[in-house]
């Protein structure tokens, strides 16, 4: 019987443990495609792409302190220096997934229905989803409640029951100093439980918030209703607290 060479035994143990390894594999790829290895902004990034190689390849470069030009040279991507790392990213998250990708949307604080019910429209059907508020009943709450309230939340309180009839939920990105905008996109329900309150920090107030849009508890088929219903979308009781460690993609959108 022939015995067992040194490099014959190396070459057997490192099957073995390649084998041994295999069941993990899945379990890897998963917490990869989450962002468990990366930094927040990224990790966040790949929740509102929904993993766009691109798109990460763009706040990796900016997490690790590129400039502009030289992710430009690098990606092709031209960047607004936003001052901060989250800033920057949240520029260029807007330039790159509000206007012609249906996963976000950015809209001018004054913005109403007219402006933004077609591009949540477009959100729901992204998600197969086929029920719509009536748009001449948003605009009339608008008017309704224009001395006291901003078109937006009364826009969120009628779109806000369609997403989570479906086990979706709306969220914010803000940038901690705040703008007059709002960045919205879309996630499961309970992924957005988990970032709602999530502040990303930075520096002096550079950093960035997230926050969920509840669906009102109340029908908002009466004045009073739409009045606790605009409470309830606009209040922000979560956080802050730290980002979730994945970012919460549906199996779906991973395999």
């Amino acid at each position: 019987m022939s015995e067992t060479t040194p490099g014959e035994a190396a070459r057997a143990a490192a099957l073995a443990l390649a084998f041994s390894a295999l069941p993990l594999a899945p379990l890897g790829l998963y917490l990869w495609q989450q962002g468990a290895f990366d930094p927040p902004r990224v990790r966040l990034t790949r929740l509102i792409t929904g993993n766009d190689t691109a798109a990460l390849a763009v706040a990796r470069a900016i997490e690790q302190g590129r400039t502009p030009e030289e992710i430009e040279a690098e990606t092709g991507v031209v960047l607004d220096d936003g001052g901060s790392r989250s800033v920057t990213l949240a520029w260029y998250l807007i330039d790159a997934f509000s206007h012609t990708a249906p996963r976000a949307v950015y809209f001018d604080w004054k913005d109403g229905c007219e402006q933004v019910c077609p591009a949540l429209d477009a959100m729901l059907a992204d998600h197969g989803i086929t029920t719509r508020p009536d748009p001449a009943k948003i605009v009339a709450d608008e008017a309704l409640h224009a001395e006291e309230w901003s078109a937006m939340p009364v826009v969120w309180a009628h779109y806000a029951p369609h997403f989570a009839a479906n086990d979706l939920q709306l969220l914010t990105l803000d940038p901690q100093g705040g703008w007059d905008a709002y960045y919205i996109f879309v996630a499961p329900e309970g992924t957005a439980r988990r970032w709602s309150g999530t502040v990303i920090e930075e520096g002096e107030n550079a950093g960035l918030e997230i926050h969920a849009i509840p669906a009102p508890a109340v029908a908002i088929t009466t004045p009073e209703g739409l009045t606790s219903a605009l409470a309830e979308v606009t209040a922000s009781t979560d956080g802050p607290h730290k980002p979730p460690f994945l970012a919460g993609l549906p199996l779906t959108g991973l395999f």
